[in-house]
């Protein structure tokens, strides 16, 4: 009898090779031809279309057209297509896209212009959901060729409260159409209305100093003055900023007789103090606008800001009652405008809070949606070899989280499909047609998985493919099979508590926390409760604390016996080493590097690991506000010294990038010192190249993560998607100051 060796499998490491973005698309035509080729083969075998799989009667369910499979299962055939071209490139072989292309017709462009425009003429009736397929299926796309879709792409965003979005609509707008002035003023607005105010700032004083004093242009810049007014805890220089942001506004008004730049103007006086302006102002304006909308069809999207900006004159002029009336009429337009109805309320509070009275006095006139964060996850021991988590979903608690929602009523959810419970919380969104963003921990084949082996009996691929292809965003915390499912758990319910801080920050909404807790009742009894608490944007979560490191030695450790732990991580590389010469060297140890030791040693901040080589710096930090205090000292004491003076070039400076991330801790054997190590180092090592001098760049997940702690020291601002080199993709990427 022939005895069978144990088989270990060795497929070619591909770990190191990365796609081009020419070669991702190709990955789509390949998972087609590879379920092609699979159900010819089984139509020739006699096999046919059935809706369970029966190996007897040689039915099977995918027998169906690409376009019909499941989401998870076109996903299995994509990853067999992006496993073959990495093995290829892998071995040495080059694949290159042919030179020529066919571009679309004149007729086909005006025709795909024509199309998009119609659709978004219509904002009200787009959801975040199809803007986001518009946008992310523009490639090959007619429309790309007219400034006007861009423009109209980037303002939907806006409405809607997507300001990152809209900021890399106008961004490639910009690059296509160079001199398109309006997308730059829609740039200019995103960048405020996600918190970057001095780029926003710089962006209109350019347009400004290059003879733009249009209405649009002075009254974005007046509002940056406004923001920096606001942020400012002294009150002479809170009081300088408003003086020019009146004043700018003051200006628009008077060469616009727009509408927008005169109720600012008067809103800035009456916060001055200047009443008897701010009242004249007011009254202006409110002239102005009985006049237009007189003529203005009953539907048009512009009836929105005439009532709101009626109701901000009824509030300048001591009128509570007519603000009231002309600000519930403005919010009965606006309920797909959460960014715009957001903007009306934070200033209508603005107002009342100068007035004397209370601030939120006139907040029941704005529907603005909660926003719900929702976290059910309970350890629960090895499953298949796997640590996973589990909440247990009987038909009561599924029944009881289900009346909870309907009580909420939240307008957004961000969740993690990962338990019963965050799958039931889906659902009911995506049934009553909320806004709805959910973060998967683990790729969707070992979610799939995990999930099957922890609850049998449910057909967990078809809840999947659900919720992937209603989901207004997703977000994959790993492109790769985790090898510790827990701790990518633990990374994808930080990355959903951030993600859901930034975006309450751009639309001032209101956060909930929808936590399913267990307690026990008893031997062998618990019970499941549903706690709710109220968060204020910027006053969330703080990260759980990450589990010990295991450092100590490497020898004698299983492969899956290394637990990885939530880390946040710095790379720096120097500018200018590589032209230092020989003598400089020894200059460049004893006064350069012993500066940024002398830091480290002094600094409660410290890394909890450091390494370095010739040009560059590795860290490790415990926690996210570390990593980010410890980056802009450095670059702070790198660009506030002399070098010259220790006989080094003057030119000498910094490139540092952050990351937070799943990591494994390890004792490396060649250095014999502790270390962390994995993909996510891989990746903040890619951010530091293309860094622009003396500057830090974080990853989205360092800047979700940090709002999400409430840091206060730094703030992350967006500077848009860029491609990291090497193939490793386009990525968010944010500025730490």
């Amino acid at each position: 009898m022939m005895i069978r060796m144990s088989y270990t499998p060795k497929p070619i490491d591909t770990s190191k090779v990365r796609i081009s973005d020419d070669l991702l698309k190709l990955i789509e035509l390949l998972g087609r031809n590879i379920h092609d080729v699979w159900a010819r083969s089984r139509l020739r075998e006699g096999w046919k279309f059935g809706s369970q799989r029966n190996e007897a009667a040689k039915e099977h369910p995918c027998l169906v057209p690409y376009e019909e499979l499941p989401e998870l299962e076109k996903q299995y055939d994509r990853d067999t297509a992006l496993q073959a071209i990495k093995v290829i490139l892998a071995i040495g072989y080059c694949i290159q896209s042919p030179d020529s292309s066919v571009s679309p017709s004149a007729e086909d462009v005006k025709a795909d212009v024509r199309m998009t425009l119609d659709v978004l003429r219509s904002p009200e009736s787009v959801r975040l959901k199809q803007l986001r397929e518009i946008w992310d299926g523009r490639s090959g796309r007619g429309w790309t060729a007219d400034s006007e879709v861009y423009r109209r792409l980037a303002a939907h965003a806006l409405r809607v409260g997507e300001a990152f979005l809209a900021y890399d609509i106008a961004a490639e707008g910009i690059r296509r159409f160079v001199e398109d002035v309006k997308l730059l003023q829609i740039q200019a607005l995103a960048l405020a209305r996600s918190g970057s105010t001095h780029r926003a700032q710089q962006l209109l004083e350019e347009l400004r100093r290059i003879g733009h004093h249009d209405e649009e242009t002075l009254g974005i810049l007046a509002r940056t003055h406004k923001d920096f007014g606001l942020l400012s805890s002294d009150p002479q220089e809170r009081a300088a900023r408003w003086r020019l942001s009146q004043e700018l506004y003051a200006e628009a008004f008077e060469r616009s007789q727009g509408y927008y730049a005169g109720i600012n103007a008067a809103s800035m006086a009456l916060l001055l103090g200047k009443n008897d302006i701010a009242h004249r102002t007011a009254q202006r304006v409110r002239g102005i606008i009985e006049d237009k909308i007189r003529t203005l069809p009953a539907q048009d999207e512009e009836r929105y800001w005439l009532e709101a900006t009626l109701g901000e004159c009824a509030v300048i002029l001591g009128d509570r009652a007519q603000a009231r009336l002309r600000y519930c009429a403005a919010n009965g337009m606006g309920q797909r405008r959460l960014a715009d109805l957001s903007s009306t309320r934070r200033q209508a509070r603005l107002l009342l809070q100068s007035l004397g009275g209370s601030a939120n006095a006139l907040d029941d006139c704005f529907a603005i949606p909660s926003m719900i964060v929702f976290q059910a996850s309970f350890l629960d021991g090895k499953v298949g070899g796997s640590t996973w988590i589990s909440s247990p979903s009987t038909a009561g608690s599924e029944e009881r989280l289900r009346a909870r929602l309907k009580e909420l009523n939240p307008g957004m959810g961000f969740a993690s499909l990962a338990t019963e419970s965050d799958f039931v919380f889906v659902e009911w969104m995506l049934e009553h047609g909320k806004e709805t963003h959910f973060v998967l921990p683990v790729p969707v084949s070992q979610l799939a998985d995990l999930l099957g082996q922890h609850v049998p009996g449910v057909d967990w691929k078809t809840r999947l493919n659900h919720c992937l292809e209603r989901a207004d965003s997703i977000v994959y915390a790993s492109d790769q099979v985790a090898s510790d499912p827990l701790a990518a758990l633990d990374y994808g319910y930080l990355l959903i508590k951030g993600l859901a801080t930034l975006k309450a920050e751009m639309l001032g909404a209101d956060v909930l926390q929808l936590s399913i807790l267990k307690e026990g009742k008893g031997e062998g009894e618990q019970e499941n409760h549903m706690v709710a608490s109220k968060q204020n944007a910027g006053e969330l979560w703080s990260a759980p604390r990450p589990r010990a490191a295991r450092a100590s030695s490497v020898e004698g450790v299983e492969v899956g016996e290394f637990k990885q732990e939530v880390r946040a991580i710095l790379f720096a590389d120097i500018v200018g080493y590589s032209s230092l010469g020989e003598p400089s060297i020894p200059l460049y140890i004893r006064h350069f590097l012993s500066a940024i030791a002398g830091l480290l040693a002094s600094s409660p901040n410290a890394p909890i690991i450091k390494n370095t080589w010739e040009d560059a710096l590795y860290f490790v930090f415990e926690t996210t506000r570390d990593a980010g205090l410890l980056a802009l000292k450095i670059r702070d004491l790198i660009s506030g010294t002399k070098w010259e003076e220790k006989g080094l070039p003057a030119s000498l400076n910094i490139r540092i990038a952050l990351h937070v991330g799943p990591v494994f801790p390890c004792f490396d054997p060649i250095i014999s010192q502790a270390s962390f190590t994995g993909r996510h180092v891989n990746r903040t090592a890619r951010i530091e190249p293309i860094t622009e001098e003396g500057q830090i760049f974080a990853s989205q997940e360092f800047a979700a993560i940090a709002s999400a702690e409430g840091i206060s020291e730094f703030t992350c601002h967006y500077v848009g998607q860029k491609a990291l080199p090497k193939g490793f993709g386009s990525f968010p990427i944010y500025l730490v100051r």
